[in-house]
Formats: C-alpha cells, structure tokens, sequence
C-alpha cells in the first residue's frame, strides 16, 4: 500500500528533532571558538574549513599527570553554545561575547515518544476535507449514531433553556462546527463532544423553570450515611479544623481537580497507545454528564446546607455556599469561592460527588495503562475523598456513588483492543517495520488513512481524531 507523509507533518517532526535532539547529534563545527571565528571573518566569501591538527603530546614527564579537569572536561558530552553578536550584521550570534550556554537534555524515550506523538497529529486546516470526509464516513448506528443524536437533542435543549441572544447561540453552532471539519482541530474537538455537551448542559441548568424541577431532598443523603455506615462520617470529619488541614484539603478539591484533566489527557497522548485520549474524552465525559442529569433528578442538599439550615425544606431560590472553602477565602482575603458557589447553576448537586467521579476516573485510567505507579493515584484519590467531607460539600455515600459511576462509565466505554494490554501482539503476515502494517486502513495514527483524500475510491473512512 503507497504510504504518502502530509509535508506539514513532515516539516514539525524536522522542526521539533532540531529542538530535541541531544547537543551530541546536532552539528560540531561551532563548538570549537576557532571555527565560530572563522566564520565570523569569512562572511560574504566560502567558508574554508581550518585543519585540525593533532593534539601535541605531552612531556615525557609530566605524560599520565593529567589534571582531574582535563579528564572531566574530555569526558563531559559536548554543548552548543549560545553567544551575543558582535556586530548588527551579525545576526546569527557567533560573536566573541558568550551570554549563556544552553544545554538541552532530554532523556531518549521521552524524546521519542513526544516525537511519534506529535507524528501522529494531522495539520491540515481545510473544512472541505473535513466535509468530504463526513460524507464518506460510515457511522456505526449502535456506537456512534444513537450516541451523537443524543448529545445532538440534549444540545438543543440546553440552548433552548438558555437565556441568551439568538445570535450568541448560533455563534456556539458555527463555531463548534467549524472545528469539528478543520482536519487539525476536528482530531482534538470531536472525541471530546461528550464533554462538551456536559459543559453546556451544566451552564443551562440554571435556566431551567423552577417549576419543572423536582423536590429537593434534605435528609435523605444523611439518613443514608447513618443506616449504611453507623454515623455521619462527614459531620465527624467536620467537628475539628485547622488553617493546615484547611489548606491540604483545598489543595486536591479547589486546584488539582480542574488541573488533572489536562494532566491525564497529555500524558495518554504523549505515553499512552494511540486511541486512548479518545477513550478518555468519551469516558470523562458521559461520567460527568450523567452526573449531572441524576443531580438535576434527584438534587440532595449537601453537607453546608445541613450545618447552615439544619433540616428545613430546601428551594431553588436559595443561594449556594462555599462551604469550608470560605475558610480559604479568609486565609487569602478573597471571595472567590464564596462568589462562585453562591451563583452555582446546581446548587444542590451533592449526589453523585462528581469530585469523587473525576479522580476516580482518573486513577482508573493512569492504573490501566501506566500500572507502575498505582499506589501513588490511589492514595491521591483517598486524599480527595477526605477533602470533599472535611470541606461539607458532601456525604460519604455521594462520594461511593461518584466512584461507583466512574468505574461503570470506565468498563463500559473501554475498547476491545484495551481489554489486555500485557497480552502478546497477534501474529499476522504483515512486513515486519512497517509503518502501514500498524492499521490495516494504512495510516500509523491508528484513526484511518487518508491517502486517498483526492479520490472518490476509498471505502471505510474513519474520522481522524487525537491520539
């Protein structure tokens, strides 16, 4: 099978070998200053190269008296040197003024994973590839046609209940649907829909008529907790605080859960086999928007309402609270927190904790594929589990329900070719080293190949998405 390479794609992987490649591959000619002077003087006229003549030996009694920096400075790795221009012509900065020098480390298999990562990206920016590649695609009705109908109605739903100007909802329609046919943003935007459609549902729920939403239920979530597990664990975790365990508990709850998103994402692409940033997309995703449905159904009153009203029935026109992360404020004179979770669009969305749900997706995910290193995420997540009761923004039983939710969405969603990942390849006729050979489409990104994009003739195309 011909096997083409994007001459964009070729130009990033020469631009970032330059970039990454250690000091020892690169070329030698200016570490030596007398080669660097050279060239200063040569300007306008070829450059000759000047003979290197062989090192003079040295006497015959001083010879194996060498100083120990001579031993280290012939054993330490060569560097390139960065210097000031001498002169305003001398633009490419081989003056005789040394600024700094610049030694850029990288350890070989990082270096090659970020390589084959960014090798697998696609950096074409034309819609009408995109478009002609959607009209050729052959969705699946099972796993992906009813999936984007859904998310496509619950859209309309969301910007229906919106109360913003008609044209700021069609601007989120032209723009979400020019990423997805731009070839090299559509590989990034369209695995994470899912989440996307969380995104904006969540936002939409404020809008939403009080009188179309349920009851909201006080005393269930701590009636709960004490049948199941013989006491109020959160209102015991809560009886004794101080500014040090305020700050460790804010640290896992108010900064790494919007941080580690990212986190997880990067490393999948950078580290893990290509197809699992998608799986990550679509897993984190449903996680967090069927959270956030069964907390519009059925909305419990979290742990600071209890301490702040007790048991009196709750309404949707009451404010949200900060709960212990006021305590934060005070420590840092601010009132964000308090500003945010008093205008939260779900006040009372303690059941299922999705805190709980996102790290524990998390876990599962960095478990499956770097397993290394699994008591480090699981005592992470132990740690976020404490905060969210030691902060009272929910019961012990949100948290068993957030987990319990991640771990269903992350099984469900899991490819077949994750299922076992210690297993042995399969034996197959394909030419050993070849790059095509890793998907049977022709394309090494594992998502399609596109060597027919010119041609009406292919058959099988697959949307190309993020690795």
């Amino acid at each position: 099978m011909r096997r083409v390479v994007h001459r964009p794609t070729a130009a990033a992987l020469l631009f970032l070998q330059h970039l990454l490649l250690s000091p020892k591959a690169k070329g030698k000619r200016h570490l030596n200053p007398r080669h660097a002077h050279a060239r200063t003087e040569s300007r306008g006229r070829p450059l000759h190269r000047q003979p290197q003549l062989p090192r003079p030996a040295p006497p015959l009694g001083q010879r194996g008296t060498e100083t120990a920096e001579h031993a280290a400075a012939a054993a330490a790795p060569p560097s390139i040197p960065l210097r000031a221009p001498s002169s305003p012509d001398d633009s490419e900065g081989l003056g005789h003024t040394p600024m700094a020098v610049l030694r850029l480390r990288i350890p070989p298999k990082l270096r090659a994973s970020v390589l084959g990562a960014v090798g697998r990206l696609e950096l074409k920016f034309d819609p009408r590839l995109g478009l002609k590649r959607f009209k050729r695609y052959q969705f699946d009705f099972y796993t992906e046609t009813i999936p984007y109908v859904c998310l496509f109605l619950l859209a309309l739903f969301s910007l229906g209940v919106m109360a913003h100007p008609l044209w700021f909802k069609l601007f989120l329609i032209t723009a979400y649907t020019t990423l997805v046919l731009i070839p090299f943003s559509g590989q990034f935007v369209l695995p994470a829909t899912p989440i996307f459609s969380w995104l904006l549902f969540y936002y939409s729920c404020q809008f939403i008529p009080s009188k179309y939403r349920p009851h909201i239920w006080v005393s269930v979530l701590p009636t709960l907790e004490s049948v199941l597990y013989g006491a109020n664990i959160s209102d015991i975790l809560t009886r004794w605080t101080n500014p040090a365990l305020d700050i460790l508990a804010w640290i896992p709850y108010g900064i790494l859960h919007f941080a580690l998103p990212f986190i997880v994402a990067a490393v999948l692409f950078v580290f893990a086999p290509p197809g699992a940033v998608k799986f990550w997309g679509t897993a984190f995703g449903y996680l967090n928007l069927f959270g956030v449905m069964i907390q519009v159904l059925f909305p419990c009153a979290p742990p600071w309402y209890e301490l702040r009203e007790g048991l009196v029935p709750a309404n949707y026109g009451m404010r949200g609270s900060a709960g212990g992360l006021a305590r934060i404020d005070a420590i840092f004179g601010s009132h964000g927190y308090e500003t945010t979770f008093s205008g939260a669009p779900v006040p009372f969305g303690a059941f299922p904790s999705l805190h709980a749900g996102c790290s524990t997706m998390e876990a599962l995910f960095l478990t499956h594929f770097f397993p290394q290193f699994a008591p480090f995420y699981w005592s992470y997540i132990f740690v976020l589990y404490w905060s969210t009761m030691y902060l009272t923004h929910h019961y012990l039983i949100d948290l068993v329900a957030g987990g319990s939710l991640a771990v269903v969405c992350f099984y469900y969603f899991l490819p077949e070719e994750f299922k076992n990942l210690n297993a042995p390849p399969p034996i197959s006729n394909a030419i050993p080293h070849d790059p095509e050979s890793i998907n049977p489409n022709g394309h090494p990104n594992g998502y399609g190949g596109w060597e027919n994009d010119d041609g009406d003739d292919g058959e099988g195309y697959e949307m190309p998405m993020a690795s």
